[in-house]
């Protein structure tokens, strides 16, 4: 009986198959002890659907609460974004210079307002800064680029810096202006 049931070639074979050893192992249809056993599982069943309902109602208030968060625990580094782009958005005419990877920019971007340009530089040299800007932003900025804009007449001054851990280690933001 047990190599038939794992050996079955067909699913109507399975299903026989199974349905005998369930009936091989079940009490009979009309004993008291079926009946019990109805009773017992119809009270589990419905305990276990209760579980059921409050374990998926959970999960979907959960997702719909962080969904509406701006930072939440697994969104890692989000109060920094959050941070940095209420700084950038409270100036206008705004230009973001990284010279590394995007990797630091692109979760803040998606905060930004809509009138804030992007420059990623692969090259530090010869730098061309868009004339309507109003002002300059640097995104962890490397000592070649601060030097780049020293030489087209701009004065790098550090904002803010964020020492946590992981991808957001040692992060920064500066402000170039220009000098006079």
């Amino acid at each position: 009986m047990y190599s038939s049931f794992i050996f079955a070639s067909n699913h109507r074979e399975y299903f026989l198959t199974l349905a005998l050893f369930l009936q091989k192992w079940d009490a009979p249809i009309g004993s008291a002890a079926f009946q019990r056993g109805i009773a017992t599982n119809a009270a589990q069943q419905k305990l276990w659907r209760i579980i059921l309902l409050i374990v998926i109602s959970s999960g979907i208030i959960s997702c719909l609460i962080s969904a509406q968060a701006q930072t939440w625990w697994n969104k890692y580094g989000g109060e920094i974004n959050v941070e940095i782009s209420h700084l950038i958005n409270q100036t206008e005419r705004s230009l973001i210079i990284v010279d590394r990877k995007p990797t630091y920019i692109i979760p803040t971007s998606y905060s930004l307002a809509p009138n804030t340009q992007l420059l990623f530089v692969t090259q530090v040299r010869n730098i061309k800064i868009p004339n309507n800007i109003s002002n300059i932003f640097l995104m962890n900025p490397t000592t070649q680029l601060r030097d780049e804009l020293r030489q087209q007449n701009y004065q790098s001054i550090p904002i803010a810096k964020y020492d946590s851990s992981g991808m957001f280690q040692g992060m920064e933001l500066w402000k170039a202006k220009t000098i006079n």
